[in-house]
């Protein structure tokens, strides 16, 4: 019940939250309910026919069909937790790992016939608390299930764009803006992302979720997508015209209501959520932007997107400060190598931050997010004034 809850984007839920922790959190649910499940057979059924002295070649002819519902879910649970763990060893798409995450509704009905066909707890001839707590689960299963096929679905039938114009960030970025058919734009903070279908004669119309880039200003919305896996190489395909369906906005990894100063460190294609808050700041913060460092990390200069616009930001206002890093390239004035604590010291000490009043900004492949983090505490930073989005679907 609680893995419905957790993954069926239910808004208010996931407002305060962010979808990216929520996805954590139900993956470590998954394992935990696989644990209890391996744990319960030994306790209330093999345990206790030990202790009547039953065989284990006996056991069989205590198997009624209410006991075969729950060793069908258990056997389907392992299933589940067993591609999300290993889909990359056993190259499982994500489009087929969602087909066979579904399982998870039939684990669910097993489950409760399981529970109601043979828990004296819990049948119905009983009736004690915990039936009604087993039917109280059922009911919020119920709704989880409502709010995903039925709810969602209606709360973003309309909401359409077409590709008004794509841009060619760099070598594999491309940049998508879109114009509402409805004629009202998407609603968002800097910062957060949707979930996306496009519908193209050239593109399966499959479901990923990216990042806005755009200004909240802008009348247009914008996904800037950088090609990193089979889905994503195939968006050169996509034309001007051809349309997305967007359904979002999710998550909570902006500054929206905050002081500042910032630091913002960007690895990569992480650039995007803080290219929404860099474009969106006058809007923010009502033309009194406060000072924020941007350091910006690439392998090579040509792999930086947007740093035409970045360069102009920084010249035109006086808030902003870049310092950009590059793991292959050594170019005059820039840092060569990785963001290291070395490397934040000597910048947030040239933008005359205090680094314990500071809020963080930090987006971009888990390794460099693990090691930035640590320095930036190590620093000094306050841990609550660090803020990531780490995002993985399974």
């Amino acid at each position: 019940m609680v893995q419905f809850v957790l993954a069926n984007r239910i808004k208010w839920l996931e407002k305060g939250v962010g979808y990216d922790r929520m996805l954590r959190w139900h993956k470590f649910n998954g394992k935990l309910a696989l644990v209890t499940v391996l744990v319960h057979p030994g306790l209330v059924f093999f345990g206790p026919l030990f202790q009547a002295g039953v065989s284990p070649s006996e056991f069989l002819e205590y198997f009624t069909f209410g006991y075969w519902y729950g060793e069908v879910a258990f056997l389907l649970m392992i299933v589940i937790v067993g591609t999300t763990l290993y889909a990359h060893k056993i190259k499982l798409d994500y489009e087929r790992w969602r087909w066979v995450h579904r399982l998870v509704y039939v684990i669910i009905v097993l489950g409760f016939m399981h529970s109601f066909a043979i828990g004296s707890d819990v049948n119905l001839q009983y009736e004690g608390q915990l039936f009604w707590y087993w039917a109280t689960l059922a009911a919020i299963s119920l709704y989880a299930i409502f709010y995903r096929y039925i709810w969602r679905p209606l709360q973003f039938r309309k909401s359409r764009y077409v590709v008004d114009k794509i841009i060619q960030e760099t070598k594999n970025v491309r940049s998508f803006y879109l114009k509402p058919k409805s004629g009202k734009r998407l609603d968002y903070a800097p910062g957060q992302f949707a979930f996306t279908k496009i519908y193209s004669d050239n593109l399966s119309n499959e479901e990923h979720h990216f990042t806005l880039s755009s200004s909240t200003n802008w009348d247009n919305s914008s996904f800037s997508i950088k090609e990193s896996g089979d889905y994503t190489s195939e968006l050169g395909k996509v034309k001007e015209g051809d349309e997305f369906h967007i359904e979002g906005p999710y998550g909570v990894c902006s500054n929206v209501g905050m002081r500042g100063p910032f630091v913002m460190i960007a690895g990569g294609i992480g650039i995007t959520p803080i290219m929404s808050m860099l474009r969106s700041a006058d809007r923010t913060f009502a033309g009194k932007v406060p000072k924020t460092l941007l350091v910006y990390a690439n392998k090579t200069q040509a792999d930086v997107a947007f740093k035409d616009e970045l360069e102009q930001m920084a010249q035109d206002a006086d808030w902003l400060d870049i310092a950009y890093v590059y793991s292959d390239d050594e170019v005059e004035g820039t840092h060569h190598g990785y963001v290291t604590k070395e490397v934040l010291e000597e910048e947030i000490k040239n933008s005359d931050f205090d680094i314990s009043a500071s809020s963080f900004f930090l987006v971009g492949p888990p390794p460099m997010m693990n090691a930035v983090e640590k320095a930036l505490l190590s620093l000094g930073a306050r841990k609550g004034h660090i803020f990531t989005e780490r995002f993985a679907l399974r």
